[in-house]
Order: structure tokens, then C-alpha cells, then sequence
């Protein structure tokens, strides 16, 4: 009993085998009956046709360039297009560089020039700067030893002795030129062996 169904179940799937290996040799077959494609061609637009339909593009822009050139504004805007990133940046220079100058002084040569000694004009001074603290007056006077000479700014200078010699003074010291015109102490007054004057 036990055999009989599995020599049917056999017989069953030799039967679907052979269908099966029908249908492959049928499916080959009509494969290797089938011709083969031929490869696609690169693909060509037809140049012609591409240039006539750009040629009124390219006719019209051409048409709108040589009006443009013949324009007056444009031909005043083109030398101004050429020269102005140049004239920017010059101009930025002209504003920004004092500013940089005067940042530099401030924050680098300032506290360097401080932290020097005091600079002695006379052997016999110390250097230091005495301020004598009085009343606040509009002017106060200057007295002067004998043989000795007072530079002062014409605008600081309110009135002298008569008996003081009084001539201009334009540099502060002419083996220094550079220096006294750096420092502003130029076109000075000199006043010499004068008892006492008021600037």
C-alpha cells in the first residue's frame, strides 16, 4: 500500500520534470530563432536644423550688441566700470590709512616712547616735568633768566617785554629738520634776554 503511493507520487513528478524540460527546449528554441538586434547608432542631432533655429538667436544678439556699443551711456560707463574697483580701493586707503597710523601710534609707539627715560634739555635738569598747580587764569606769566631764550607757538604768545629781542625761529633745531616739522615745532617765535613775557 505504502509503495503503490509513493511509485505514484514518483510517476507524478517525473511527469512534472518532463514538462518542465519541455518547456526549456521549447523556450531555447524559439530564443535561437530569434535574430539578433543590430547595435544602436550614436546618437546625431541634425546639426542643420540646430543652426536654424539659433541662427535668429544669434542674429538678434549680435543686432543688440552693436546697438549697445553705439550707446552714449554705455560709452561713458565702460571707462567708469574699468578705473572704479581701482578708485575704491584708493579712495578706502585715503580714509582707512590715517586711522591705521594713528592706531599704531597710539596702542604700540605711545607706550614705548613711555617707558623710556625723560629726555634733559639743560645738563642741570632732571628731565621731569613739575607742574606748579595755582589758580585757573587765561594766561600765566613766564619769567626768563638772563641768556637764556623762550620758543613758543606764535598763537600761544599773548605779549612780551619790550625789553625781550623777539624774531622767528622756523626750525627747532636746524640739523633736525625732519624731526621739528614731525614734532610741529615749526615757525616759532624766539624771545631772548626778556625779564619776563605772558603766553
Amino acid at each position: 500500500m505504502r509503495r503503490a503511493r509513493l511509485r505514484a507520487q514518483q510517476d507524478k513528478l517525473l511527469a512534472h520534470n518532463q514538462q518542465a524540460d519541455a518547456d526549456y527546449r521549447r523556450q531555447l528554441g524559439l530564443v535561437q530563432a530569434t535574430r539578433p538586434m543590430a547595435p544602436l547608432a550614436a546618437f546625431q542631432p541634425d546639426r542643420t536644423k540646430v543652426e536654424a533655429i539659433l541662427r535668429p538667436l544669434r542674429d538678434r544678439l549680435a543686432e543688440l550688441d552693436q546697438q549697445r556699443a553705439g550707446n552714449w551711456f554705455e560709452t561713458l560707463l565702460k571707462p567708469v566700470e574699468e578705473v572704479a574697483p581701482m578708485a575704491l580701493g584708493i579712495l578706502l586707503g585715503i580714509i582707512l590709512t590715517p586711522t591705521a597710523i594713528k592706531a599704531v601710534f597710539y596702542f604700540w609707539l605711545a607706550p614705548l616712547a613711555a617707558r623710556r627715560p625723560a629726555i634733559r634739555l639743560l645738563p642741570e635738569t632732571t628731565g621731569d616735568l613739575v607742574l606748579e598747580m595755582g589758580r585757573s587764569a587765561v594766561s600765566m606769566p613766564v619769567l626768563m633768566e638772563a641768556g637764556r631764550e623762550l620758543l613758543v607757538h606764535a598763537a600761544f604768545l599773548q605779549s612780551s617785554s619790550d625789553r625781550g629781542e623777539e624774531d622767528a625761529c622756523w626750525l627747532l633745531n636746524s640739523n633736525f629738520p625732519l624731526s621739528s616739522l614731525a614734532s610741529g615745532m615749526g615757525a616759532l617765535t624766539r624771545i631772548g634776554h626778556a625779564r619776563q613775557s605772558s603766553s
